[in-house]
């Protein structure tokens, strides 16, 4: 691959999720950058998690500012190109200012893998960026101030799919009503003689503790289904070589497609979910995607026996980490004020 951000230096806040942050960090290592990548959370502790998934981020204040002053410090006096904020949950638009203060004006791009409707307070940092993107094409719909981008897939490029021994996968973070449909579709599966492998991650057990007492969906999960400790993305992405299909549900509040959707794309295998919106994308094929109602999913056992149709390698690409990267890092500064 060709260096071409040799002698750009980057700086990257983004949440520990998945090791998506670190592949982001190699990738524009390998792209030639220089980058320093940090936490766009002060704390990956239970209880800190816990307070940001759940909204009360008053009480965090402290420690986020205690965070970001000793961050800026170390910044304070390096000169940066890029600046990139990915899914801020923390970060203010006092603590923007400050970071772009610190590292010398860089141009400053904000992206969303989660939709505004579960992160109103990202909001207030659009006047603030030189470019906001979003995964949400109902977000970009509703301000033009957003720039619509799919997410991408960070897998390592492998195309080996030798052995095909469960017909239907899932993992992904619990949340909203995932569990149920998870359990719908297994029931049903089951009664088609299908095999199924589920993976339910908690965020951390004063998460889950909390949701049990005020959400009553979640009673209904059995405590033994779940994992407290992430599954890792290289562990995924074998995992996902070896199914038939991968399960998909979406968060109701958001239309944006979920990385498990590009990441389906990129190993070839077929994709069940519950968001209609896939449909509107150039690499929908009846035969790879099944769309369900999340409310009374239903199989087809004829999208299982029918073989999965082969997609232009260009179709692929245009999902790759290594473009996600170029589009978001491919602007100018468009502020008044700033100096170019």
């Amino acid at each position: 691959m060709m260096a071409e951000f040799s002698g750009k230096s980057i700086v990257v806040f983004c949440p520990r999720f998945f090791d998506y942050d670190v592949r982001i960090k190699d990738k524009l290592l390998e792209m030639g950058a220089d980058v320093q990548l940090f936490d766009e959370r002060p704390s990956n502790q239970a209880i800190i998690k816990a307070i940001i998934r759940l909204r009360v981020l008053p009480l965090m204040r402290p420690l986020v500012t205690h965070y970001y002053t000793r961050v800026i410090k170390s910044l304070s006096g390096r000169k940066a190109d890029h600046l990139l904020i990915i899914n801020p949950e923390c970060v203010t638009p006092g603590i923007l200012r400050n970071l772009r203060t610190a590292l010398g004006a860089p141009i400053t791009t904000v992206y969303m893998w989660d939709s505004l409707r579960n992160k109103p307070a990202a909001r207030e940092l659009i006047p603030e960026a030189d470019a906001f993107f979003t995964f949400d094409a109902a977000d970009s719909a509703s301000d033009d101030r957003l720039r619509y981008l799919a997410l991408f897939s960070a897998f390592s490029g492998s195309d080996e799919r030798k052995q095909i021994p469960v017909d239907i996968s899932f993992f992904g973070t619990l949340h909203s009503d995932r569990y149920a449909v998870c359990k719908a579709v297994q029931k049903r599966a089951e009664q088609i003689g299908l095999t199924t492998r589920f993976f339910f991650y908690a965020p951390s057990r004063i998460y889950f503790f909390l949701r049990w007492v005020f959400d009553a969906g979640f009673r209904r999960v059995n405590f033994n289904d779940l994992s407290f400790a992430p599954l890792p993305l290289s562990e995924i992405e074998k995992e996902m070589r070896a199914s038939k299909a991968v399960l998909d549900i979406q968060h109701p509040g958001q239309v944006g497609l979920t990385m498990r959707t590009i990441e389906a794309l990129d190993v070839g295998c077929k994709l069940i979910t519950t968001n209609p919106e896939v449909s509107k994308h150039a690499f929908f094929r009846p035969s790879n995607v099944l769309i369900i109602d999340r409310y009374r999913p239903e199989l087809d056992e004829g999208f299982f026996l029918a073989p999965y149709e082969p997609l232009p390698i260009e179709t692929v690409d245009r999902y790759s980490i290594a473009n996600w990267l170029r589009a978001i890092l491919a602007i100018e500064k468009a502020r008044d004020g700033v100096d170019t």
